[in-house]
């Protein structure tokens, strides 16, 4: 079982916790020392044998003043009638913080003022609209998501995940959904494209000597021509990079480089789609056909089947010209010839 930690945070310049006085003010107030003038959330980590962090943020401690803020706390803590064996107690100062959030990227990057930069959080990109929308996923959909998984839990080297797939079918939402577990989504940093990251001041910061932070970095909308200068630049800078990058097409490569395909959903998946929308099986079985398994034309079917009956292919307003993409696939939306069409009706 993981044990618990509860962090006390601490902001004054002159908090001096290896004194005796200091220390059994902050976990007893002006009380006794006693489990009942401990503070409820205090008290509840310590009676599940949890760890208690005192985190002095202004305060640069000594080793010595480190260890004996420590002891203080724990010889307290026992007096309270707790297992001296059970009894887990760290005091922290800013060094202490800088270390533990460096292996997170978003957060070392926001405690020293370079969080402007162009990328969104884990967190962040949760918001979008597009990662908000039901998932469907069958087998194949979770066997992706599990093989995205495995490789970012390789710790050996750097890696490398490329994936490609249809516009629409989930590329980057399955990408969202493999990297939510607790200890990827502190890790990530995402771009929306190759052009975003490349021009931004992120490729610097990851870069630096200095700068051993662990990161996920999922570019989007990356050719092959980005997604090899990328990767010349990350190969050789140790297990703590991880970069997954996404691209419509496909090419194949020689090198370490895993690539994968993104799943499509099976037609009855993708009526489900639809009548989340459309409570009709008949129609979303029907549309569903037309999707060819590529869940957003799903959504966006779904919805135009529930807002605009009898006006179907009309964009939904977080989506873009999605249909425009699908026809014209990765052409030049200003060209002037002719788009190949996906879909006839009899």
């Amino acid at each position: 079982m993981k044990r618990m930690v509860f962090y006390q945070l601490k902001s004054g310049k002159n908090l001096e916790p290896w004194k005796v006085s200091v220390v059994r003010k902050v976990i007893f107030g002006n009380g006794d020392i006693s489990r009942d003038n401990m503070s409820q959330y205090v008290r509840k980590y310590f009676d599940d044998k949890g760890t208690y962090v005192l985190v002095c943020s202004k305060v640069q401690l000594t080793p010595q003043q480190r260890t004996q803020s420590e002891e203080h706390i724990k010889k307290m803590v026992k007096e309270c009638g707790y297992d001296e064996r059970q009894i887990k107690v760290q005091v922290w100062g800013p060094d202490k913080v800088i270390a533990a959030l460096k292996w997170f990227p978003s957060l070392s990057m926001r405690l020293t003022g370079r969080d402007k930069l162009e990328f969104q959080s884990h967190i962040s990109w949760s918001n979008d609209a597009e990662m908000r929308r039901p998932l469907q996923l069958e087998e194949e959909q979770r066997q992706f998501i599990e093989a995205i998984r495995g490789a970012l839990y390789e710790e050996k080297e750097a890696v490398h995940v490329s994936i490609f797939g249809e516009t629409g079918v989930g590329k980057t939402r399955l990408i969202f959904e493999a990297t939510k577990v607790d200890e990827l989504r502190p890790l990530v940093v995402y771009c929306t494209s190759a052009t975003q990251y490349m021009n931004s001041g992120l490729q610097n910061e990851i870069l630096k000597d200095d700068n051993d932070f662990t990161v996920i970095l999922v570019v989007d909308e990356c050719d092959q021509g980005m997604r090899a200068m990328i990767w010349n630049s990350l190969k050789y800078r140790g297990p703590r990079i991880k970069l997954i990058t996404i691209y419509n097409g496909y090419e194949k490569t020689t090198g370490n480089t895993r690539e994968l395909e993104a799943p499509k959903l099976s037609t009855e998946a993708t009526s489900r789609i639809i009548q989340r929308y459309y409570d009709d099986k008949v129609t979303a079985d029907d549309l569903a056909e037309l999707c060819g398994g590529i869940p957003r034309e799903a959504h966006a079917l779904g919805m135009d089947v529930k807002n605009n009956p009898g006006q179907w292919f009309s964009t939904p307003d977080t989506m873009g010209n999605y249909f425009e993409r699908r026809i014209r696939g990765g052409d030049d939306p200003n060209s002037t010839e002719r788009p190949h069409l996906f879909y006839s009706f009899s």
